[in-house]
């Protein structure tokens, strides 16, 4: 098998995935990393939904996790009517109506009756694979240049005087962050245009710890507020049984906002004060003032799945993969997952493709886990 020199540049865990994939088959790996993935997800680690649609391509990239990691993820798939709060009561939730807000269509991603319930965390899980990383990753790194000749990347440029120089590039990150480095022979107007219009949207969550359960049941609850202009907002109830004799209480909610507004102070407080009000309108018995942790992640979702089926953006260098986490249909950490799934197919074929269907399984599929 010939081994390649592979550069990834993410932030997010999808970038950390796929060089343990990589650095398991023998390539050598090297990590820039936009930010401190592990930092800033070990920061935000109560504040996600544990809700995963139970999808083959999400299964599947589950599955090559597993193969990754000491304790391989169980995967059960159960079936969880969402609800929401309608008439003083809750009831099984149908769909957003008329509802105008940007939320709507990154939620709709979590109105499914039919999930996925995992074992253990899957944040967990994924930091675990450090210790199998040989690589330290570049953190906290930005790019400052790309060198091309012809069809090919020579070089890329890191905080501005570090070269990277490898066989393969890989980028994970949104789009919008390369536009400036690829020449315009490289890509189009048409597609600049297209990635620059997509919508963005951050990630509004809100934890809060209950003194006592105020709901039996781990179902996602979307709460849709009267007005067509504001924002809905889905949660879920959670036990944390650290101490069997005093099991502690609390919920996740999160919406979604356009990415601009994210750095809005008074965008974001006037978000959460309309999410805590639509969780006190529904649960009347909520303490009076709970204890909060409040987050906002710019750019955790995008409309970037029609990426994935242009020529124009797969083929800006020969040895270029452009793959977006946020072009995953899913949200949070599965979107890692399946990008760097789907990432690490794409550059067996073009690294195996000349001996592609002749290749072992276990030239494909890597060894046991670290």
């Amino acid at each position: 098998m010939q081994k390649k020199a592979i550069a990834i540049i993410s932030d997010s865990f999808a970038g950390l995935i796929l060089a343990t994939h990589l650095e398991r088959d023998g390539h050598s790996v090297t990590l820039i990393d936009i930010g401190d993935c592990l930092k800033s997800q070990k920061l935000r680690h109560g504040q996600q939904l544990p809700f995963y649609p139970a999808s083959s391509e999400l299964k599947i990239a589950l599955e090559s996790l597993n193969t990754l990691i000491v304790e391989p993820v169980v995967i059960t798939e159960q079936e969880l009517q969402p609800l929401t709060f309608e008439d003083g009561t809750l009831k099984p939730f149908v769909g957003f109506g008329d509802s105008k807000s940007a939320a709507v269509q990154p939620l709709s991603r979590l109105n499914s009756s039919q999930s996925f319930e995992l074992n253990c965390s899957l944040q967990d899980a994924v930091e675990g694979l450090t210790s199998c990383l040989k690589t330290k990753p570049f953190t906290y790194s930005e790019i400052s240049k790309i060198e091309f000749s012809a069809s090919k990347i020579d070089k890329i440029i890191i905080n501005g005087s570090q070269e990277v120089i490898a066989d393969h590039y890989v980028f994970l990150n949104s789009p919008r962050e390369i536009l400036d480095f690829l020449p315009e022979e490289n890509l189009g107007a048409r597609v600049r245009s297209r990635i620059m219009k997509s919508a963005r949207w951050a990630r509004v969550a809100l934890e809060m710890q209950h003194e006592k359960p105020l709901f039996d049941g781990s179902n996602l609850i979307f709460l849709i507020p009267n007005q067509d202009e504001q924002d809905p907002c889905v949660g879920q109830f959670r036990i944390s049984e650290l101490d069997s004799a005093a099991p502690t209480y609390h919920s996740v909610w999160e919406t979604y906002i356009n990415t601009e507004l994210s750095d809005d102070a008074e965008s974001v407080a006037n978000v959460i004060k309309g999410m805590r009000k639509l969780i006190r309108k529904a649960f009347p018995d909520l303490e009076a003032r709970p204890k909060e942790i409040i987050s906002v992640i710019p750019q955790s979702a995008a409309d970037y799945a029609w990426l994935l089926d242009q020529k124009d953006i797969t083929q800006v260098a020969d040895n270029l993969t452009i793959y977006p986490a946020t072009a995953s249909s899913h949200l949070g950490i599965a979107q890692s997952i399946m990008s760097a799934h789907a990432a690490y197919l794409s550059i067996q074929n073009i690294i195996y493709k000349p001996s592609v269907d002749n290749a072992s399984p276990s030239l494909l599929a890597g060894d046991a886990s670290c």
